[in-house]
Protein backbone atom coordinates (compact mmCIF):
# COMPACT_ATOMS: atom_id res chain seq x y z
CA UNK A 1 0.00 0.00 0.00
CA UNK A 2 1.63 3.69 -0.95
CA UNK A 3 0.64 6.64 0.29
CA UNK A 4 1.34 10.38 -1.30
CA UNK A 5 1.54 11.13 -4.98
CA UNK A 6 4.95 9.92 -6.77
CA UNK A 7 6.41 11.17 -9.88
CA UNK A 8 7.29 8.52 -12.15
CA UNK A 9 9.16 7.27 -15.13
CA UNK A 10 5.99 5.65 -17.37
CA UNK A 11 6.63 2.26 -18.41
CA UNK A 12 7.33 1.90 -22.51
CA UNK A 13 6.50 -1.33 -24.33
CA UNK A 14 9.26 -0.73 -27.12
CA UNK A 15 11.39 2.93 -26.51
CA UNK A 16 12.64 5.01 -29.63
CA UNK A 17 16.65 3.78 -28.47
CA UNK A 18 15.09 0.38 -28.99
CA UNK A 19 13.97 1.27 -32.82
CA UNK A 20 10.08 0.90 -31.69
CA UNK A 21 7.77 3.82 -32.13
CA UNK A 22 7.84 4.76 -27.80
CA UNK A 23 4.38 5.20 -26.69
CA UNK A 24 1.64 8.35 -27.82
CA UNK A 25 -1.11 9.56 -25.87
CA UNK A 26 -4.15 11.59 -27.18
CA UNK A 27 -5.59 14.03 -24.72
CA UNK A 28 -8.79 16.42 -24.37
CA UNK A 29 -10.11 18.61 -21.86
CA UNK A 30 -13.42 21.01 -21.30
CA UNK A 31 -13.47 23.85 -19.12
CA UNK A 32 -15.90 26.24 -17.80
CA UNK A 33 -15.25 28.86 -16.15
CA UNK A 34 -16.74 31.60 -14.04
CA UNK A 35 -14.68 34.40 -13.53
CA UNK A 36 -16.98 36.85 -11.83
CA UNK A 37 -16.42 36.93 -7.95
CA UNK A 38 -17.98 39.85 -5.23
CA UNK A 39 -17.04 43.30 -6.74
CA UNK A 40 -14.90 41.64 -9.92
CA UNK A 41 -16.81 41.12 -13.13
CA UNK A 42 -14.76 38.83 -14.67
CA UNK A 43 -17.52 36.87 -16.77
CA UNK A 44 -17.27 33.17 -18.10
CA UNK A 45 -14.50 31.44 -19.56
CA UNK A 46 -14.74 28.56 -21.96
CA UNK A 47 -11.76 26.69 -23.00
CA UNK A 48 -11.44 23.51 -25.36
CA UNK A 49 -7.90 21.56 -25.15
CA UNK A 50 -6.58 19.01 -27.61
CA UNK A 51 -3.12 17.42 -26.82
CA UNK A 52 -0.62 14.74 -28.02
CA UNK A 53 2.18 13.26 -25.72
CA UNK A 54 5.29 11.20 -27.23
CA UNK A 55 6.93 9.71 -24.73
CA UNK A 56 9.92 8.78 -26.39
CA UNK A 57 11.12 6.81 -23.41
CA UNK A 58 10.42 6.20 -19.95
CA UNK A 59 12.35 9.48 -18.84
CA UNK A 60 11.84 11.92 -22.05
CA UNK A 61 9.01 12.92 -23.65
CA UNK A 62 7.58 15.61 -25.66
CA UNK A 63 3.69 17.03 -25.91
CA UNK A 64 1.79 19.63 -27.44
CA UNK A 65 -1.11 21.24 -26.38
CA UNK A 66 -3.91 23.35 -28.67
CA UNK A 67 -6.27 25.61 -26.81
CA UNK A 68 -9.23 27.25 -28.01
CA UNK A 69 -10.82 30.05 -25.75
CA UNK A 70 -14.20 31.77 -25.10
CA UNK A 71 -14.49 34.95 -22.75
CA UNK A 72 -18.08 36.11 -22.28
CA UNK A 73 -17.62 39.69 -20.39
CA UNK A 74 -20.65 42.25 -19.94
CA UNK A 75 -21.93 41.54 -23.10
CA UNK A 76 -18.67 41.53 -25.23
CA UNK A 77 -17.47 38.15 -26.53
CA UNK A 78 -13.95 37.14 -27.32
CA UNK A 79 -11.96 34.43 -28.90
CA UNK A 80 -8.85 33.62 -28.78
CA UNK A 81 -6.13 30.13 -29.87
CA UNK A 82 -3.00 28.73 -27.76
CA UNK A 83 -0.19 26.77 -28.80
CA UNK A 84 2.46 24.57 -25.90
CA UNK A 85 5.14 22.78 -26.50
CA UNK A 86 6.42 21.52 -23.51
CA UNK A 87 10.01 18.37 -23.94
CA UNK A 88 10.33 17.24 -19.94
CA UNK A 89 13.09 15.25 -18.72
CA UNK A 90 12.80 13.20 -15.79
CA UNK A 91 16.18 13.06 -13.86
CA UNK A 92 16.78 9.87 -11.22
Amino acid sequence: HKQGGYFRALPVAKTVQQNGPGAWELTTRWSDLDLTDADVEGGEMRIASLGLNWFLTPTFHVNGNYRHIWLDQDGVTGESDGMLWRIVLILE
